[in-house]
């Protein structure tokens, strides 16, 4: 092997391997809904998979060097031994390797990770008005509408309350003429607002 090839192969692959290691340590810590969960797993891991592997590869070295079938009961043993570590790893990261084979499924269902996008509630002031409780409907209204400004069903909500229910006609204009009015309401709905304001 040439002097280059031995130096990428015994230098620069390793740290490249040392890096990647890093940066995806890193960037599942960053991404883990509990990080000191994950660093314990990290450490148990570490604690195990190093006697383990030195404990197989010495088991394998005096089971080639004995030979015959004295060497193979040792490698054996050592068989035995990686599939023991391979249990116990099983057992400290299952439900990590089961959410890493079936995220990209159930994401397509749920949405995944991504936080919902947050929208304005009206079922319960829908519910007052169907009691006959158009105050208490105008109340909640009104709260989610001073989370969500420009939201064209809520207004309507109101100016549909004020109007049909509490008879209140010069109310219900003005709750259009300012959705109306207002810079960051976008012309569809202020085309299909202006029919009922005027």
């Amino acid at each position: 092997m040439s002097h280059p090839l031995q130096f990428i192969w015994s230098v620069l692959l390793p740290l490249l391997g040392l890096a990647f290691g890093v940066w995806l340590l890193g960037y599942s810590w960053k991404r883990s809904e509990e990080p000191n969960k994950l660093v314990f797993k990290w450490l148990l891991t570490l604690a195990l998979a190093c006697p383990i592997a030195w404990g197989v590869a010495r088991l394998f070295k005096l089971g080639f060097a004995a030979g015959g079938l004295g060497g193979a009961a040792v490698a054996i043993g050592g068989l035995f031994l990686t599939v023991a570590g391979g249990c116990a790893m099983y057992a400290i990261w299952r439900h990590s390797l089961i959410d890493v084979v079936t995220s990209p499924i159930t994401s397509l269902y749920d949405g995944g990770n991504e936080p919902p996008e947050p929208k304005p509630l009206y079922s319960i002031a829908l519910a007052k008005r169907k009691f006959n409780r158009p105050l208490e409907a105008i109340v909640l209204i009104r709260e989610q509408l001073a989370k969500f400004p420009n939201d064209f069903e809520g207004v309507m909500l109101l100016a549909t309350i004020q109007a049909e229910d509490l008879n209140d006609l010069p109310g219900a204009e003005i709750t259009l003429n300012h959705f109306c009015a207002a810079p960051q309401a976008p012309d569809r709905q202020v085309v299909a607002a202006w029919p009922i304001g005027i």
